[in-house]
């Protein structure tokens, strides 16, 4: 290996003990990725715990190559900014309540990837704090009357069966009871 290459590049040692060479340019741009990374997560709250080195080992190869294709392109902070473009994330919704970035909990994926972690799932229910707030926020909304115009128009013609008729007068009936 000639000394121009060792002074144009850097070296890091993988988990599985493969050496992984990454230029000094490209470096550079991960250094970015990362202080902003890191500023973003003090400012929201994060404890985080990520070294630059930990940051590094979660970028992958094929990461690594799409990098150094934008930068070929001269368009990395065009990258950066669009769907496409990675950024430091939670692996999922579990890491993120713990409020801790290390190692164990980050993520170096895409932004679209990104905005699907801790986003609801089919047997997630809010807590009941959630459910206030949403509630708070829902009093003293109205539907336009283009909207409640659509929603009439919607339910014209469909009938009621005798039963759910039942059900409707019996809820209707109890309400009126408790009054």
């Amino acid at each position: 290996m000639s000394n121009n290459f060792s002074e144009s590049h850097f070296q890091f040692r993988m988990p599985n003990g493969r050496i992984r060479y990454i230029e000094r340019s490209l470096l550079a741009v991960l250094h970015d990725r990362y202080d902003a990374a890191r500023v973003y997560q003090e400012n929201k709250g994060v404890r985080f715990e990520l070294t630059f080195e930990q940051f590094v080992l979660l970028v992958t190869d094929s990461r690594l190559n799409t990098i150094r294709n934008a930068m070929k392109k001269n368009v990395v902070d065009y990258f950066f900014r669009s769907r496409r473009g990675y950024v430091l994330s939670w692996k999922d919704a579990e890491a993120m309540r713990s409020g801790v970035m290390n190692s164990q909990t980050a993520a170096y994926i895409n932004r679209a990837e990104s905005r699907k972690v801790g986003h609801f799932i089919k047997g997630d229910k809010h807590s009941d704090a959630s459910k206030q707030k949403i509630s708070t926020a829902k009093k003293g909304t109205k539907h336009s009357e283009v909207t409640r115009e659509r929603m009439a128009a919607a339910k014209r013609g469909t009938t009621r069966s005798e039963e759910t008729k039942a059900k409707i007068r019996a809820a209707m009936l109890a309400r009126k009871a408790q009054k």
